[in-house]
């Protein structure tokens, strides 16, 4: 028992001469170099002899000075200590810098909520999701939300040197700088995308991190298209032209804000617009779509800002639906199938822990979980469901 107790005090002398010596190195390194030692070499010499004037009728005898130093085992504790400090600190350091880069994310939608209101001011309607004036499974290229706001985040240049047609060439021109063209505003600084990709004959094409909310229903186990796919966000029989053309059939399909040439205005959100999302935040989970992404051309599959030459098939470039789960298929687990690969395009996602930001058309952004139940992920979406539910 005396043994144990004599190594304890041996360790805690140990720990404690070893604190010291931390200490003693910062002091030292933080000293001005004027205040240092001249010859500070000799801590790390060996010691030398040093010869005493012998007295009267006495000897000269040689003394060694005891060498100030740490041992190996005090050097390794020190180590240990500071790994363990580094440790401690490591996890906060990363909780920190998520916060920061949610902050970011969630300021940049408030500044696209801003715009799109300011829009909305000039117009008395927000843009449409698409601007198309094809329907469905024809060649269709399209002039997205983000586009209409430009002139509202400084841009204004970019929408000048592209201007509003019904039948844009985004390949070429003021249309393909456009495309290429970063604004910070649109990218989540913990996104994982590239920020450029070749995608339907546009090289260094810019990703971006948000979408327009156009449904609640398709893939929701509560909704009216459960099983659906984004393949049928674009599916349904079209009347007028121009963009004029409106869907006259499966409604539920283009019940949110933004979608084919809708026209949706404050007065239009029944629902209240501080209860219906707008734009959420999304990321590439997987690098393969659905077979019927292939039908929009090469690369179609993704997020993307301004335009695009086709959008047949691919409605998820620029709107998506709130029915399917947050983050889903984050795990990667399904990558067959078309319903699992089309949900992983077509849902909204983020690198943020537990769920998404949304923009509410009120112009406040919320943290979504992605728990959130199928029910109100419905309310959320729609415009003039009438449902008595409020945003969590």
């Amino acid at each position: 028992m005396k043994r144990r107790v004599g190594h304890f005090r041996w360790i805690c002398k140990l720990v404690d001469s070893s604190v010291k010596v931390y200490y003693g190195c910062l002091a030292y390194l933080s000293m001005p170099a004027c205040c240092q030692p001249i010859d500070s070499s000799r801590w790390l010499s060996f010691p030398r002899a040093e010869k005493i004037p012998p007295q009267h009728g006495a000897k000269t005898v040689s003394v060694r000075r005891r060498r100030s130093a740490f041992t190996l085992i005090e050097l390794l504790v020190v180590i240990a200590i500071i790994a363990i400090l580094i440790g401690l600190l490591l996890p906060a350091v990363q909780k920190i810098r998520e916060a920061a880069n949610r902050m970011k994310c969630t300021n940049n939608l408030k500044q696209i909520g801003l715009a799109l209101h300011n829009y909305h001011d000039e117009n008395n309607l927000f843009p449409p999701g698409y601007g198309r004036i094809q329907a469905p499974e024809t060649a269709s290229p399209c002039t997205f939300w983000s586009y209409f706001i430009l002139p509202h985040l400084e841009q204004n240049a970019l929408a000048q040197n592209a201007p509003l047609t019904t039948n844009p060439v985004w390949t070429s021109g003021g249309y393909l700088t456009a495309c290429q063209a970063f604004i910070p505003g649109f990218r989540c600084p913990s996104t994982t995308d590239l920020q450029t990709y070749s995608s339907q004959g546009i090289g260094s094409r810019i990703a971006v991190s948000y979408a327009g909310v156009q449904t609640g229903d398709v893939g929701n186990p509560s909704g009216a298209g459960p099983g659906e796919i984004g393949a049928h966000l674009d599916d349904a029989v079209f009347s007028g032209s121009g963009f004029n053309l409106t869907p006259t059939n499966f409604l539920y399909r283009f019940n949110g804000v933004f979608g084919f040439n809708t026209k949706t205005n404050i007065a239009s959100i029944t629902d209240g617009t501080s209860n219906t999302a707008g734009i959420c935040e999304r990321y590439r989970i997987l690098e393969k779509g659905d077979s019927f992404t292939t039908s929009a051309g090469t690369g179609a599959l993704g997020t993307w800002a301004i335009g695009t030459p086709s959008l047949n098939n691919v409605t998820q470039q620029a709107v998506g639906s709130l029915g399917i789960p947050f983050n889903y298929n984050s795990d990667k687990s399904l990558t067959t199938g078309d319903t699992p690969l089309s949900w992983s395009a077509t849902a909204f996602s983020s690198r943020h822990t537990g769920g998404v930001n949304a923009l509410m058309m009120d112009g406040s952004v919320r943290f979504l979980r992605n728990s959130t139940a199928d029910n109100i992920r419905i309310a959320l979406a729609t415009i003039a469901g009438g449902e008595a539910i409020q945003a969590p």
